[in-house]
């Protein structure tokens, strides 16, 4: 720029609190399946990760015992698998939080978890209702009279009993001609 001016560099590092831009809002998934969820933030310094679970109206951070969680966090992003879903300890609300020494962010992810039967409910239900058809059916056709025909004729059966029971009635001479 100048002739004279001696030339200098200089470094600016901003330093900005970690802001989550993207995460599952919610997870579905069926028992005994593995559940992926994630979080990505912007902010410098990069962000140290925590994953937390909602029990009994507080998030509580996770506790691994049962050997089923794996965290992974890779600067601004970070990452909660459970393997082997089970239906009655993990749906729930989970927290991942972002923390710098400027602040912290978090937000929730809703995990619902299936019963490993859920599938077939529709198809239990469709069965149920073709096997209730076939029993007032069958129902109706046992409780109908022979005599009763949608047409209005008599069954031919029905006079071949009659014809029978007449001709072993030899008292009516009148009635042995049909």
């Amino acid at each position: 720029m100048f002739d004279n001016s001696p030339s200098a560099n200089a470094s600016i590092e901003i330093k900005a609190l970690p802001e989550v831009v993207g995460h599952k809002r919610s997870e579905n998934k069926n028992e005994g399946q593995s559940a992926l969820m994630y979080c990505k933030s912007v902010g410098y310094p990069h962000p140290v990760w925590t994953w937390h679970k909602k029990v009994d109206n507080e998030f509580m951070e996770l506790n691994n015992a049962s050997g089923r969680y794996f965290i992974t966090n890779k600067g601004n992003y970070t990452e909660l698998i459970i393997e082997n879903l089970h239906i009655q300890d993990d749906p729930g609300e989970y927290l991942c939080n972002a923390s710098n020494y400027i602040g912290h962010t978090s937000v929730v992810t809703i995990l619902r978890v299936r019963s490993h039967l859920a599938p077939l409910w529709p198809f239990l239900g469709v069965v149920a209702e073709i096997l209730i058809l076939v029993i007032i059916i069958v129902i109706y056709e046992k409780r109908k009279r022979p005599d009763e025909v949608p047409d209005g004729k008599l069954i031919r059966q029905t006079i071949i009993k009659t014809r029978t029971c007449v001709r072993e009635t030899p008292t009516n001479p009148w009635l042995s001609e049909l």
